[in-house]
């Protein structure tokens, strides 16, 4: 399941395309998908125990085992069921590390003090951010310290650290307010 620490979802290459085959891949415990890159769409069959329960975001890097090798993926769309929340299909973009493309980052806020949670709650107002950038350059989330809010601040989207390799899409020049502490 993980290669040097990094997430390797198994499949295998998809022959048949019809919608009987679809339910049938779906009751043997695997699920649909397609692999998109600049030559060609793949259609696959990933195998549910390998999915990731959670963890994973639009940003990270996944590794994809297909028929023996491992493919650089970032998981693009996942549908899943709105009642049994299994997931349905799944759609994953082959990428090289100079690759340049468009993800959501997740905000992690963090470091909330007991007194802090006294005055009341963070109110996210945000909890993407939205950057374009080579593949090696994103980061998988962006770790945002709130501990020295004190009541009725904010963190600005200013105060997130971006690396001057990636262009922020998120606010499009504009300091935001990402998250506020109060009642």
């Amino acid at each position: 399941m993980s290669e040097n620490g990094k997430l390797v979802i198994k499949a295998v290459l998809r022959q048949d395309m019809s919608k009987l085959r679809l339910k049938e891949i779906r009751k043997t415990q695997k699920v649909p998908g397609v692999m998109y890159s600049k030559r060609a769409s793949q259609p696959i069959e990933i195998l549910e125990d390998s999915l990731p329960k959670k963890g994973h975001t639009h940003s990270s890097v996944i590794g994809l085992e297909l028929d023996g090798k491992v493919h650089k993926t970032l998981m693009r769309e996942v549908q899943v069921h709105p009642l049994t929340k299994s997931v349905l299909h799944m759609d994953f973009q082959d990428v090289k590390a100079d690759d340049l493309v468009t993800v959501s980052v997740p905000l992690i806020y963090e470091n909330m003090t007991a007194e802090q949670k006294k005055i009341g709650d963070l109110k996210k107002s945000y909890r993407f951010l939205s950057l374009s950038g080579k593949v090696k350059d994103v980061p998988e989330a962006f770790k945002v310290d709130v501990s020295h809010l004190k009541e009725n601040e904010s963190i600005l989207l200013n105060d997130i650290k971006v690396p001057k390799s990636l262009s922020l899409k998120t606010g499009k020049g504009r300091n935001l307010v990402l998250a506020t502490l109060g009642k």
